[in-house]
């Protein structure tokens, strides 16, 4: 992708939605690292995914214990690594999940599980006793 061309809203949307082919999301997160302009575009695309996240109460909905595995991976601050977690519990709202790196509260994640991939934010991070850490991810849909 030459660097005087822009991404289009298209392939935006196909990228933040895991639905675009794997040559073309290589040419992308290439082009992003290089252009702040596609990276704020990104970085605004994900965020208009979050539109019904709100500020909810941490327990306001029942936890259901949960045992799997997925992908999580940062959108603001972007990060292209996308790390291993576990899944703790699922609710309506939200994950916990186990991490190996702490989390900021209030960072923009995509979670894969299975063949879905959702849009979260982080709410809560604690230490646990193995070195590892509990993430609370808010969803705008969930298991």
């Amino acid at each position: 992708m030459p660097p005087s061309f822009h991404i289009l809203d298209e392939d935006l949307e196909k990228y933040t939605s895991e639905r675009l082919d794997p040559a073309r999301a290589s040419q992308l997160r290439f082009h992003i690292a290089q252009c702040t302009t596609c990276e704020n575009k990104l970085v605004n695309a994900v965020i208009a995914k979050l539109g019904n996240l709100g500020g909810r109460e941490k327990r306001e909905h029942r936890r259901n214990p949960a045992d799997g595995s997925g992908w999580l991976q940062t959108v603001c601050p972007l990060s292209f690594d996308k790390a291993q977690v576990g899944i703790i519990d699922a609710s309506s709202t939200g994950y916990g999940l186990r991490t190996a790196v702490p989390l900021e509260p209030g960072t923009i994640v995509e979670l894969g599980i299975g063949a879905k991939v959702l849009v979260g934010t982080i709410r809560s991070c604690e230490r646990l006793e193995d070195a590892a850490y509990r993430v609370g991810v808010s969803t705008a849909r969930s298991a």
